[in-house]
């Protein structure tokens, strides 16, 4: 919530996309879920950067779901939290600049 604050502040407008708020359980079960998420975020032209709430060791399991067209046609800041790694290295493949800033 605080961070949220944080955003509208500086005239951001955060967007909860559906598995955000999902348990680690959900996450783990569902990485298309997660991959669905991020290519939506990625294909609407209102947003501008995208900040992952949630990482892990799994993340490796959302890369078959990505969908390469829809990132590499609509590029944006890419921020991470947790352990995203490999959807940073992903972008890096696809030509794109993300930014891994450890812990929040």
């Amino acid at each position: 919530e605080r961070r949220s604050k944080v955003l509208t502040e500086i005239l951001l407008e955060p967007v909860a996309f559906p598995s955000t708020c999902k348990s680690p359980e959900y996450l783990s079960k569902n990485p298309q879920a997660r991959a669905d998420d991020i290519n939506a975020a990625f294909a609407d032209t209102s947003i501008k950067a995208i900040i992952t709430t949630t990482g892990g060791n799994d993340c490796i399991r959302i890369l078959p779901y990505l969908d390469a067209t829809i990132i590499k046609s609509n590029p944006k800041i890419f921020l991470g939290y947790s352990d995203v790694t490999n959807i940073h290295l992903y972008l890096w493949k696809l030509g794109l600049v993300s930014y891994y800033g450890g812990s929040v």
